[in-house]
């Protein structure tokens, strides 16, 4: 009676998932604040790359209750000196995610 015909369903499957590339500093924005001298070496190498562009696949789209889309997405999150190399599947917001170029691989 009062369903107007939209898609009105707050999570959407990507079937089959498509590949992406994920900005990882759009994904996880940095706090204001501090600036990059503020950050130890060590920190800065072993801490999550955040300035990389990791590929992606991405499964399904998540509708939040401000009307923003977030995509979950299976990628490879590493270190900047490779110490830590780790699956995670991880909702990101839209602007986040580009799909793949044609000479990145999926992972």
């Amino acid at each position: 009676m009062f369903d107007d015909g939209q898609d009105r369903r707050g999570w959407r499957p990507v079937d089959p998932p498509v590949a992406v590339e994920v900005r990882l500093l759009w994904a996880f924005p940095r706090r204001t604040g501090g600036g990059a001298g503020d950050i130890p070496l060590w920190v800065d190498a072993g801490g999550l790359d955040l300035r990389s562009i990791v590929p992606g696949m991405l499964d399904g789209w998540l509708l939040t209750s401000v009307g923003t889309w977030w995509g979950r997405v299976e990628l490879q999150l590493q270190s900047r000196n490779g110490a830590v190399d780790m699956p995670a599947v991880q909702f990101v917001p839209a602007e986040a995610l580009r799909p793949a170029s044609r000479s990145t691989p999926a992972s």
